[in-house]
């Protein structure tokens, strides 16, 4: 079943599949599968932020959603150090991820990919 749903996944994001026709596909694979479809509330969800940099150094952070909004609206700012990429503007990451989490976004928030080859990305599960 995994492997058809991120079928199904791929042609919505490739824009072969509206969102609806998508979530009717979806749904009949539950129903085929014996499967109830329950939706984690947001409160119950993961931030992951990702950060590779091309000199080797590696950032993992994983908070609880409630978690991190906390923290960026008490100070504005990502827990990561910013020392480790270069080029990268920590403070407009940080208001665009504010406001994904307002809107309860999910998904892959955030790509970031510096010219010199760092890699950040930000991603609610």
């Amino acid at each position: 079943m995994r492997e058809e749903l991120q079928r199904v996944l791929s042609m919505v994001k490739e824009g072969k599949l509206d969102i609806e026709k998508g979530s009717d596909l979806i749904e009949a694979m539950y129903e085929k599968h014996g499967a109830e479809l329950t939706l984690k509330k947001y409160s119950e969800r993961m931030l992951r932020v990702l950060v590779e940099s091309i000199d080797g150094d590696n950032v993992r952070v994983n908070l609880p959603v409630p978690v991190i909004t906390s923290i960026l609206r008490a100070t504005g700012k990502l827990p990561i150090k910013n020392e480790y990429v270069e080029g990268i503007d920590f403070e407009a990451l940080s208001v665009a991820i504010i406001s994904a989490l307002e809107n309860e976004t999910l998904g892959e928030i955030v790509t970031v990919d510096s010219s010199k080859g760092d890699k950040v990305r930000v991603v609610v599960e």
